[in-house]
Order: C-alpha cells, then structure tokens, then sequence
C-alpha cells in the first residue's frame, strides 16, 4: 500500500493534501455566497454567523439581549435576514470577539478562512491520534472529519462543508478545540488537554459527546485535566 511512498508518514502527508485540496473547491463554490445574503434558490436564509456577530456585539453593549432574537435599534448592526436564536454558551462569543473590529461581511470571511485553515491542523492531531491504528482506519478517520464527500451540484464535494462555509457555521471550531484537548491528553498534559476542552465546550452537546474520550486520553491524570477544565468552563462563561 505503501510501495509508492518512503514511509508511512509521507503517505498520510500526501493524503491530508489532497483531502485539504478537494476541500478548497468545495470552499471556492461556496466563495460567491459569501459577500452577500445567502440565497439557495428559494428566499434569503439567516446565516449561523450572522447569529454570533449579532450576540458578541450585544456580549459587550447589552449582554442581557444576546438570546433575544429580535432588533433592538441600540446602535447593533443591522443583518439581513433577521437572526435565529442563539444556541452556543457566552464563552464562545468571548473567543470570536475580536472579529467585532471588522465589518460584517469582513468578519464572515475571516472566521470561514481561519476554519479552513484549521482543517490541516486538525489533520496533524487526527494523525497523532491515529498513528498506532491501521492505516485504511486512520485514512477513513481523515476523509470522513476533514472531507465527508457528499457532492452535490452547486454544493461542491460536500453538502455540509458547503453550509458549513456558506453559513458560517462553528462545527470546525468545536472540532479542532476537542481534537487539541485529546492530543494534550494523549501527550500526558493534562492541564493544556483542560483548557482546550474547555475552549471547545460552548456546544454542551458536543461537550457531552466528547468526555468519555476527555477520560480515556486523559486516565492518568484525569484529576488534574477535570480540574483544569471545569475552572476554565466556568472562567469563560
């Protein structure tokens, strides 16, 4: 399997490579939506980001607002469509809140292009990981988190990539936060493993999916890597 290559390494670093690559065209499809509402055909849709530029602003003006879902006329910035509730913890808004200095479409851009560019670090963790597992296994891991191929015309090679991209969406933020926290827990940090889960908690359902495998990556320092957590959880929100 591995004839072509010089070593194991060399094949999943060509992999992740193209992985990323295919994901850029997907990304490039979803490029036009992203200076202008978003439209699939039918009328405008409220965008995920939308959603957190709306709620980080009022996280400083007017931190009482940030579930309500109507106008407020306080000085916030106006988007088009109106917003959809806010459904993540504050402590996510604090991590996002320097995209405040830029204008909307601005801000759009740059969390979608600082996603994209977490997919290869995430690929590195991925392959950390993995690399004691079978090769075929640890190449599916990979296509499935940093591809998962669903093509479809006019949404690239992945539908939920596209809408991740065209919508905003925060499942790579909540990814790479909970993959860095298995990794330090894998490299005996439990501290660093901690924090980072904490990071990665503002979706309490991802949160809830992820702690078995916060304990596993972390059984032998689980006390420390627990305590680390939960004082940053709380620090954050």
């Amino acid at each position: 399997m591995f004839a072509p290559f010089k070593s194991k390494k060399t094949f999943f670093a060509v992999a992740v490579v193209i992985i990323v690559v295919l994901n850029l065209y997907t990304f490039s499809v979803a490029y036009p939506t992203m200076n202008k509402p978003l439209n699939l055909g039918g009328a405008d849709l409220p965008r995920d980001f939308s959603v957190y530029y709306i709620a980080s602003w009022r996280m400083v003006h007017n931190p009482s607002q940030i579930f309500n879902t109507q106008a407020l006329n306080d000085g916030e910035p106006v988007i088009y469509p109106p917003i959809t509730p806010y459904k993540y913890l504050p402590s996510f808004l604090v991590e996002i809140s320097p995209l405040l200095s830029l204008g909307y479409y601005q801000a759009f851009w740059v969390f979608d292009a600082v996603m994209f560019i977490l997919l290869p670090l995430m690929a590195f963790l991925l392959y950390k990981l993995l690399e004691n597992k079978h090769p075929i296994v640890a190449l599916v891991v990979l296509v499935a988190v940093l591809l998962l191929p669903y093509p479809m015309p006019g949404r690239g090679l992945s539908v939920s990539y596209f809408m991740s991209w065209a919508e905003g969406q925060a499942k790579i933020f909540v990814a790479f936060f909970l993959l860095l926290s298995f990794y330090f827990g894998y490299r005996g940090k439990p501290g660093m493993s901690g924090v980072a889960f904490a990071l990665g908690a503002f979706d309490p359902r991802f949160a809830v999916l992820a702690l078995p495998l916060f304990v596993f990556y972390n059984k032998g320092n689980l006390r420390r890597a627990g305590a680390v957590m939960v004082i940053g959880f709380v620090a954050l929100n």
